[in-house]
């Protein structure tokens, strides 16, 4: 598993019946990406469910004076039309990008 929360989501689900495991953090392929210059810009680069808290970096995002950056998410989900709606309310500049292949996906965390 990649992070210390989806160990404790295994734990919690399996409590004592729950084999060895071991914490493997995901793997990037650095030659596949060319930096860039920096720009202001926050990548949110997930599936759009509650649990995974988009919805509180958007809140966080709101309170940003002059609302400095822009918030890039990439991907999809239940939850994606309530968060357009939200960013929207709290007026933070975000571009939603729906699901993306590789490359394009890679072009933004370049």
């Amino acid at each position: 598993m990649p992070s210390a929360a989806l160990e404790q989501l295994i734990l919690g689900q399996f409590g004592n019946h729950t084999p060895a495991l071991a914490r493997i953090p995901n793997g990037v392929e650095l030659d596949d990406f060319t930096p860039q210059p920096k720009e202001p810009r926050v990548l949110i680069a997930t599936r759009l469910f509650e649990r995974k808290g988009v919805q509180h970096v958007i809140e966080a995002m709101s309170r940003i004076p002059e609302h400095a950056y822009q918030l890039e998410v990439a991907g999809d989900g239940p939850q994606r039309a309530q968060l357009e709606q939200q960013a929207r309310d709290l007026r933070v500049p975000t571009r939603f990008h729906g699901w993306l292949a590789r490359g394009p996906l890679s072009r933004l965390f370049e």
